[in-house]
Formats: structure tokens, sequence, C-alpha cells
């Protein structure tokens, strides 16, 4: 009988769960890459109600886990590389949709002009940031993400090697805007999480899709009890899919397709928005 009342109060508790996700820059850390002890509580708050809570970024695990580490580890979930892996907060790998690095190449030997125009082009595989030019951006991710660096004149991967997403990056954003006008590569998504950044990964892959399988894993029956924060481009889908909130700081399109606008991340919009509104 004891047991029946315990699986009859978790089952009650389950259909109050809710699912909050955050993006991480420009949502949850400011300029300076800082994690707000006002954010932390807030955040730490929820999970306190009994809802789960995922990070969800461009970024590889390795550059979320530093502020995993700041959250209860109870039903805490990260998604990375833009959807492409799914994880418990532990670093436990709950799911992967990568593409093959034959991709990558076709890609990087076609647009060899750019490379030596003040453009980067670099991949990930799960546990390392790969490319075969020395660049600023490479060496910025590695310190960004404490990702290691592969080389890949000097230790190269096999064509049917899976990566999970790759990376075209200027500070000119007119060559971005450039190289965007000639991609035609049917099995890949992009987007521009930045106008600096432009970013690829397998079709159909993408924070969102990434949060709908989680979703499904905690058995959250209906959408709008899944609540994403985000800013920026590779945040639209999730903040049009769900119960979307746009920092004041996000893109007009993003802004658009929110049920709700917040503070701006300097003005710690999360915080506000978490206390305020839930």
């Amino acid at each position: 009988m004891g047991f029946f009342f315990f699986f009859l109060k978790s089952f009650y508790n389950l259909l109050g769960m809710k699912l909050f996700c955050f993006d991480l820059d420009g949502t949850i850390l400011d300029k300076d890459k800082i994690f707000r002890e006002s954010t932390i509580a807030s955040i730490r708050q929820i999970q306190t109600k009994g809802h789960a809570v995922c990070l969800a970024s461009g970024r590889p695990f390795s550059g979320i886990s530093p502020f995993l580490r700041k959250l209860d580890s109870k039903n805490l979930y990260a998604v990375a590389f833009n959807g492409a892996a799914l994880y418990k907060g532990n670093g436990e790998l709950l799911y992967e949709n990568g593409f093959p690095f034959r991709v990558f190449l076709d890609f990087h030997d076609s647009h060899k002009d750019f490379i030596h125009n003040g453009v980067d082009i670099y991949c990930y595989t799960e546990h390392e940031v790969c490319s075969f030019e020395s660049s600023e951006g490479i060496h910025y991710e590695h310190r960004l993400n404490d990702e290691p660096i592969r080389m890949l004149h000097e230790r190269p991967l096999a064509s049917s090697s899976t990566i999970m997403k790759f990376m075209v990056v200027s500070k000119d954003t007119k060559k971005i805007d450039e190289i965007e006008k000639t991609i035609d590569v049917p099995s890949l998504h992009t987007v521009r999480s930045d106008p600096r950044f432009f970013e690829f990964t397998k079709k159909g892959v993408d924070k969102s899709s990434a949060i709908e399988r989680l979703r499904l894993l905690l058995h959250i029956e209906k959408r709008e009890d899944v609540v994403t924060f985000g800013d920026a481009g590779n945040d639209f889908l999730m903040l049009k899919d769900y119960y979307g909130i746009a920092m004041g700081n996000a893109t007009e399109e993003c802004r658009q397709v929110a049920k709700k606008v917040t503070l701006d991340c300097k003005g710690d919009g999360v915080s506000y928005a978490l206390t305020n509104w839930f």
C-alpha cells in the first residue's frame, strides 16, 4: 500500500512538472559570460518546485557543464551543439544525431577561397574542435569551452567519422552573408546564431527537436508546459514551438514568435520572468 501511495504521489508530481529550457549566451550569461547569482537562485527556485531544467546551447557539453554545476543536479539536462546531442546534467549522453565528416570536407574544399580571406571554418566531434587551419576562431572556441583542439592535417579524421556541427565564422559579416547565399546542402540545417556565426547541423536537428525528445522522455504531455528562454537565431524554433520567452535583447524575429518578452540579459530578464510569471 505504501508503494501505491508513493507511485500516486509521483504520478501527480509528474502531471505538474514543467520543463524550463535556457539558452546560455545572451540569456543566462551576460556579455562577460557571467552567470549571475540572482539568475542561479531563480532557476534553483524553479527546481525546488519539482520542475526540470535544461541548458540549451550551440556549445559542446564541456562549455555547458560549468554552469550546470551551479544548479541542482536533480532533473537537470543539457542540449549541446544546437540540438545534435542531449545529455543528463552529469554528462551521460542520452542522444546524438550528427553527420559524416565527409560533408564538412566537401564544404571546406569548396570554400577554400574564403578561408584565406578572413573566414574560419571548423567542426566539432563530441569531444574536440577540429580544423585544418590554426586560427583566432578555433583558439577562442578552445578557451571558451575548454575543448581540445584537433589539427586535421596532423591527426586526420576518417571521412565516415561523426561530427556534431560545423561553423563558418568571420568578423566581417558581409563575408558570412556571401557564403550564406551560396549554400545548397539539402542534408544540413543552417542557422545564424550571431551575425558573425553561421552554423550547420544535420537536417532536422536544432534545439527545438532535441527539446521535443526530452519532453517525451519526461512524459510532459503539453507543449505549453515547456518554457523556453532565448535571444538569437538558433533559439528561434524553440521559442516558436513551445512557451517561448524572448529576452529584451533578442532579435526581432525571436520577439515576434515568443509568447512573452522579458527584460534584457543585462537587466536579468530570466530572474524577472521566473519570479513574476511562474
